[in-house]
Order: C-alpha cells, then sequence, then structure tokens
C-alpha cells in the first residue's frame, strides 16, 4: 500500500512538469537519451503527463523486458530528499502495451535501478514502477514491448519510506538487538537478485562471527490479513546472486540459516519482503548465533569420500527446514558435499541406524545459494528404508554438489550415509584433451561483422562463408564455418551445407542436427537489439601461427532481462588443432547465464564423437574462465 502517495490533476490534463516548465503539447516526441520530453522533480506534486510514442527505437531494451523494440519517450527525473516514488501508466488513455524503467544513466542499461512490465491494473498496457530513491537525477524511460508504440498517460507520485528502505542505509541487526515492527508498506525496490516477485525490500546488515553460525528468523506481527515473509542474504548491496534465502508461509516465519566457518567476522547485507507486492503488514527480525556444528548449515556442509566408510549423521543436528523442493519434510536439513568424477556416476545412500522408523530423503543442489533442486531427489520406498540417489556426469569436469538429508515423517533421527563412484556406461572417450584455464578474450572490434542477410534474429544462422585456412577438426579438413545465434559455430569441408539454427540444446554426441560444431554456449539465445548484438570474426597472429576467433558480443538468453549481456568466443588454432573456449562477460545474476540450461563442446560431423564440457549445469562457465581442447598429437 502507498503511504500518503501525491497526485494530482486528473488523468487527461495537460502535461506541466514538475519544474515548472510550460505545458508540452501531448504530440511532441523526445529524441532518445539526448533531449528528454521534459522534467519530474520529487517530492512534489506533478501534474500527469500525456504522451504520445513514435518513431524507431533508440534506448537499449530495460531489464525487465528484453523484447522492447518500440520508440521510447524519456523524462528527466529529478529527487531532491529520499523518498519512495510511484511511476506509472496505468490509465484508461494509455493504448499500448508499455514498459517502464528508471536509470542512473539513460543510456546504459546496466544502471537500472527499477523496471515494470505489465504490473498495473491493466497487464496488457499499464506498468508501475514502485521504488525507494536517494537523492540525485535519474532517466524515466517510456517503452513499448515488441514494436509497440502509442498514447499514454504518466503518473508521478511519492510514498512514505523506512530509512532502510535503501539498501546502503540498511539497519544493523545483531543477536543481542533484534529489530521490531518493520512495516512492509515503507519498504523500497523489488529484489533482483533472487525470489523477484516484485515486492519491496527493507535492508538489514549482519555481521557473523568467525566459526559460527546463525539463525535469522522474520517473524509477521499483527493482525490480517496475513503475509508471507521472504529472507535474503547477500555479500553486499552491489552483489548480483544470493548467498541463501528463505520463504516462510501465510502470517508464519521465514527461518534462514547462515554460516561463517572461516576465521575472520562476515558481513551480510539481508533484505526481508513479503511475497506478494500488495502486501500490508509489520514483522519482528531476529538473530540467533552459536558456534558452528557440522552439516547442520549447508555452508558447513561436511565432506563425503567416495568409496569410504559410511560416515554416521544426525536430521535433529540441522537448523532449519528444507528451502529448494519438497519443502514440506517434517525434520529439519543435514548437509555434505561430494564431488562426482568426471565421466562418472555417483551413488548416494542415506539408511536409518538400526532401529529407526522413519523415511529419509536425499537431495542435491549445485551450491549453497542455489534455489532449486539439482535433478529428483530419492525417497526411501518403506520407513526405515534407504534412500538412494544416482548423480551423474557425463562431462570431462569434475562436479561437487551439496547433498542433504531430512526426514520426511517426524524429527528423523541417526543415519548412515555413504557414496561411491562408477563410470558411466557406456564409456565416455573424448577425441580432445580437456584442460580449463584462464580466460583472455581477444579484442576483435576490428573483425568482421558477420550475419544473416536479414540481421540477427531469435534462431537464426549466418550463411557458411570461407575460414582463413584449414582447419583440423576430429582429424578432418574444415575450410568452412557458420554461426548460429544460439551460441555454437558449424564447420564445413565446403560452400556446401545447410547451417543450423537449432534452440534446443542437447548432449554431446547427439546424432541428430546440428553436427560438426564447436559450442562456446549452446542455448536459446537471443540478440538484445540489432545495434548491440553481434557476431565478429577476426584471423589474429600471422602463419603458421594464427588464430581465428569468433566472438557472441552482447547476447542474451531468450528467457533473460537485456542487462544480463553474455560474450565469449571460440577460437581455432592453427597448426595445432586447438580449440579454445573463452569466456568475455558472463553476468551470473541468473543460472541459466552460467549454463543450467546450455551445452558446452565440441561434436564431430556424425554425431558419435565428442567432447562435452558442461550439460545443463549451473557454473559450468563464468566471466574470465575458458577451456583448452588439444587434438591427439601429432594432428591427423
Amino acid at each position: 500500500m502507498d503511504a500518503g502517495p501525491m497526485d494530482a490533476g486528473p488523468a487527461d490534463a495537460p502535461r506541466t512538469d514538475a519544474a515548472g516548465d510550460a505545458a508540452v503539447p501531448a504530440d511532441v516526441q523526445s529524441v532518445g537519451c539526448a533531449m528528454p520530453l521534459g522534467s519530474i522533480t520529487l517530492p512534489g506534486t506533478v501534474a500527469p503527463i500525456n504522451g504520445i510514442t513514435r518513431g524507431a527505437s533508440t534506448i537499449a531494451s530495460s531489464t525487465c523486458q528484453p523484447n522492447t523494440g518500440g520508440a521510447e519517450n524519456v523524462y528527466r527525473l529529478t529527487v531532491t530528499s529520499t523518498t519512495g516514488v510511484i511511476i506509472d501508466t496505468d490509465n484508461p488513455a494509455t493504448t499500448f502495451d508499455t514498459v517502464l524503467s528508471i536509470r542512473r544513466t539513460c543510456g546504459d542499461v546496466a544502471t537500472s535501478v527499477a523496471c515494470d512490465d505489465d504490473g498495473g491494473s491493466t497487464p496488457g498496457n499499464s506498468s508501475v514502477v514502485r521504488t525507494a530513491l536517494a537523492p540525485g537525477d535519474y532517466s524515466v524511460i517510456v517503452d513499448g514491448f515488441s514494436s509497440n508504440a502509442g498514447s499514454y498517460v504518466l503518473r508521478a507520485r511519492t510514498y512514505e519510506v523506512s530509512a532502510n528502505a535503501l539498501c546502503a542505509s540498511a539497519t544493523p541487526l545483531t543477536a543481542a538487538a533484534p529489530v521490531t515492527a518493520q512495516d512492509i508498506t515503507r519498504s523500497g525496490g523489488p529484489s533482483t537478485t533472487c525470489v523477484t516477485n516484485g515486492a519491496g525490500q527493507l535492508f538489514y546488515s549482519f555481521t557473523l562471527p568467525a566459526n559460527s553460525q546463525a539463525t535469522i528468523r522474520a517473524t509477521p506481527t499483527g493482525t490480517t490479513p496475513a503475509w508471507t515473509p521472504v529472507v535474503r542474504a547477500l555479500d553486499s548491496c552491489a552483489a548480483t546472486t544470493c548467498v541463501a534465502n528463505a520463504t516462510g508461509t501465510s502470517g508464519a516465519v521465514a527461518t534462514l540459516a547462515l554460516a561463517n566457518t572461516s576465521a575472520a567476522p562476515r558481513t551480510f547485507t539481508l533484505s526481508v519482503s513479503a511475497t506478494s507486492a500488495t502486501a500490508t503488514g509489520t514483522f519482528d527480525l531476529s538473530a540467533a548465533v552459536t558456534t558452528v556444528v557440522p552439516t547442520s548449515v549447508c555452508d558447513a556442509a561436511a565432506v563425503l569420500v567416495n568409496g569410504a566408510t559410511a560416515v554416521t549423521g544426525n536430521t535433529t543436528t540441522g537448523t532449519a527446514r528444507a528451502t529448494r523442493c519438497n519443502t514440506t519434510d517434517a525434520s529439519n536439513e543435514v548437509f555434505y558435499s561430494v564431488t562426482v568424477p568426471a565421466g562418472q556416476r555417483v551413488s548416494v545412500r542415506a539408511q536409518p541406524q538400526s532401529g529407526g522408523t522413519w523415511r529419509p530423503r536425499v537431495r542435491a543442489a549445485v551450491n549453497c545459494a542455489a534455489t532449486t533442486c539439482q535433478g529428483t531427489p530419492a525417497l526411501a520406498t518403506t520407513d526405515g528404508g534407504e534412500a538412494a540417489l544416482n548423480l551423474d556426469n557425463p562431462t570431462q569436469i569434475p562436479r561437487t554438489l551439496i547433498v542433504s538429508v531430512t526426514a520426511t515423517t517426524g524429527t528423523g533421527g541417526a543415519f548412515t550415509l555413504a557414496s561411491t563412484a562408477a563410470p558411466l556406461s557406456p564409456a565416455r572417450t573424448p577425441y580432445y584433451t580437456l584442460s580449463p584455464i584462464t580466460g583472455a578474450c581477444d579484442d576483435v572490434a576490428s573483425g568482421a561483422t558477420v550475419a544473416p542477410t536479414g540481421g540477427w534474429t531469435d534462431d537464426s544462422t549466418s550463411a557458411i562463408a570461407a575460414l582463413p585456412w584449414t582447419f583440423q577438426f576430429f582429424a578432418t579438413p574444415a575450410t568452412h564455418f557458420s554461426v548460429a545465434s544460439n551460441g555454437f559455430a558449424q564447420l564445413w569441408p565446403s560452400m556446401t551445407g545447410t547451417p543450423s539454427d537449432e534452440f534446443g540444446n542437447v548432449t554431446i554426441p547427439t546424432a541428430g542436427v546440428p553436427n560438426n560444431f564447436v559450442a562456446p554456449f549452446w542455448d536459446d539465445l537471443s540478440p538484445v537489439n540489432a545495434a548491440t548484438s553481434l557476431v565478429r570474426t577476426l584471423s589474429i597472429g600471422v602463419a603458421p601461427a594464427r588464430r581465428f576467433v569468433i566472438e557472441w558480443t552482447n547476447w542474451q538468453s531468450v528467457s533473460g532481462a537485456s542487462s544480463e549481456r553474455l560474450t565469449f568466443q571460440a577460437k581455432l588454432f592453427e597448426t595445432t588443432g586447438v580449440i579454445e573456449l573463452h569466456y568475455c562477460t558472463i553476468n551470473p545474476v541468473n543460472v541459466r547465464n552460467t549454463g543450467s540450461l546450455a551445452t558446452v563442446g565440441v561434436e564431430d560431423s556424425t554425431g558419435m564423437r565428442g567432447n562435452l564440457v558442461g550439460f545443463e549445469f549451473p557454473g559450468s562457465v563464468a566471466t574470465a574462465t575458458a577451456f583448452r581442447l588439444t587434438p591427439p598429437t601429432p594432428v591427423p
């Protein structure tokens, strides 16, 4: 709910900006960031602004909606004191699907502080941005979904916020001093790191002593209506991912477990919100700190050694319920880590100790920050029975996972836990030798731009073109190449062939198309826009030691936002036949950007041989990492 919004004027009033400029006709068109239509000053009374968008798009897409190809109108926003700001196009006179955003720098999507698409009462058209802003200058951008343009009514008003509605002004929290009566209606902007539900946040700073663990509790207080709390932990205000998060139930506490196993204190930024942007109510926030107990929290996971004697654990030592999947299990969760060797399966087995009548469940997660389980958890089929979870790693990179044990009934109890590893069947026989290396992206700004005739679109390919030299690929000469928008390049023995634009990535090797490819990041990708999303190629060096570089510049997953830029390279080395995959910019704001739905590797022309580096595994790639694929010596 808005606390004390300031709003004035009928919806169809002529535009007069808050700085006192003369009225501007509604059909005046801004010229992008260079010439805003006018000024808005808040706090202050702002009459509704009638506007029309027309012409071509000149500004990069917004963070909440990558497909904003409509014309934009821009307004200068000046905030004179810390305040809550609501800007919307929620009006019957708005005739098209608007997208609203607020940025610190108009043309830089990375400076976006708030964005909304379809948050108004008429979701097909209207949008509402609600956030807290510190004093300063901002840009308000009225954009259109796809190529939409038309008339709109823009309103700007304020609401009262708590000081800690801004992350930079987080309220200190200690075990000795809980905070009480926190009002979620006085919150700031919504989360963009995890549990991104559109609800505003209040921020807190919490320092956890060395070798300690904490239980953070956000407890709704007061009377109805009941609301559901969310607690997030981040490393800093600038973090793009959460360390951990927890969601309560309607009217009930959200419990978040944190651990610090290091020898120095660790400071977290905490945020609390509701699950609904329209929720009202208050809450208390507290922290209980104890010495770290191994396995009790994820950050204190104990190491499982494959093939070693089973370890003994107890679900009663856990501090919180499961939060990633099967969250109705009755017991608390205890944690272990296990490494799945390349090309192998690890079986993790949990068995209640003699006399135990409870039913165990074993889960896996990529890491402690993961918000979902990896694969399907294993559940014992009988009370007192064994739960066995199989973890496969078909790639050439060892994978370390978090595994946890809970009880589906009661509090559980003591159990034994063991893991064993064995090669996958059939065994993988990679052609290239894989080596992880430090990323070193080449500057290809002077290279040739590669694109389909009509430009890059979703699921498109370039024409087949000549390589600068003959490259030995799986011991077969390749003289030509083509590039797909979906993060892979195919190699060809001649100009003849049908390039693939396949968006549905599969494992390697697979007989179906595409074949004969190098895939730095095969996923369903799309261009941010025609001006910034490019593919360039460049031959670097002199014969016989040249390298041919293909770079995908500023791409995004089809479900991502335009701020989630992905830039990566494939390099082909003359004479040696070496292939390298380099990752220049990988924005880890979501797990998809790090490879959770991607295939990384190479495959021959038959689809019978290949090297699988990563397959639908979060964290497969990261900025400044790279992989080198070296063929047998000598190159055939």
